[in-house]
């Protein structure tokens, strides 16, 4: 089990970190989600032991992480690009070299890599220099020497940043062939709900560096607003259906805001609306205009501040 106690960071006056614990038992996969300077990557660099924090504790394995070697600290990484490689190198060499550094002797590590790269298409491209490979294949190239150790602990950083939309079932199919269920524990920083919904059965949400949400994939999805739509009106048309319809957005889990002179509905479904919409039509005057857009996963965070 993974455990991480009270955890506080800050650089210079601005804290990033604050007071954050959670825990994850053997076999979880965990997506931690943020917008930008929510702390998420300060958060896996801590895990990593690449960050010290200023407080708190993480535990693995009954032992204190940052008192234990590389050698018996099975961490997994594939930092956001491929932060993890030596471009001078061949994927072969860099995995062979992370492999020696936790003790892997060359016939398992030879063994294991070339089962790798075979899983994810870089069979034919394993000895290139990292620096002449694509941006998707140096990634996958990182998920090669991240898993070349059986490591117990797997972290992917943002891997919707350099993988393409092909990618993606290589990446979840080399994660169901190469993690023990029962065993392993996989996190993964993302804003792509394809990768979350593929990789992840639980979800950590950060803002500003504090928890705000943490549960099961399917709670957070259901509770999710995915789309949005912008009603624009006169103020007297927009006064008269807020109070209208003001506890039926509460009672459906609609988020509305007024901006200016337009409505604007967060919902999850397209029937939440559909009594919006009636509503609106029976009035003596109708909006000047209506958009309905689909949401970024990003924007929707605020929904839980």
């Amino acid at each position: 089990m993974l455990k991480v106690k009270n955890l506080v960071k800050s650089y210079s006056n601005q804290r990033v970190l604050s007071n954050i614990t959670f825990d994850v038992c053997a076999g979880e996969r965990v997506a931690i989600l943020g917008a930008k300077g929510s702390g998420k990557r300060t958060l896996i660099r801590s895990i990593c032991r690449l960050t010290k924090c200023d407080s708190g504790s993480i535990f693995f394995e009954n032992g204190n992480l940052h008192n234990k070697t590389i050698q018996d600290t099975s961490v997994g990484i594939v930092l956001q690009g491929d932060g993890n490689l030596n471009s001078r190198m061949s994927t072969y060499e860099n995995a062979m070299y992370l492999g020696s550094l936790r003790g892997l002797d060359r016939v398992k590590c030879s063994k294991s890599i070339n089962k790798l790269a075979h899983r994810l298409g870089l069979e034919n491209c394993q000895n290139y220099e990292v620096s002449s490979l694509s941006l998707e294949y140096r990634q996958r190239a990182a998920i090669v020497c991240a898993f070349v150790h059986d490591p117990t602990i797997v972290i992917i950083d943002m891997p919707e940043l350099s993988l393409c939309d092909l990618a993606l079932p290589y990446l979840s199919q080399n994660i169901d062939l190469s993690m023990k269920p029962s065993v392993q524990i996989l996190i993964v920083t993302t804003n792509d709900m394809d990768y979350l919904s593929l990789l992840c059965d639980r979800v950590i949400l950060l803002n500003k560096g504090e928890l705000l949400f943490d549960g099961s994939f399917a709670d957070f999805e259901r509770d999710l607003h995915k789309y949005e739509l912008r009603l624009s009106m006169s103020a007297a048309l927009l006064a008269r259906i807020e109070v209208q319809l003001m506890s039926s957005w509460k009672a459906d889990n609609i988020f509305w805001r007024v901006d200016r002179d337009i409505l604007v509905l967060n919902y999850s479904e397209p029937h939440q609306v559909l009594s919006t919409l009636d509503c609106i039509y029976q009035q003596s005057e109708l909006p000047v205009d209506l958009t309905i857009e689909s949401i970024p996963l990003e924007k929707t965070y605020q929904q839980f501040l």
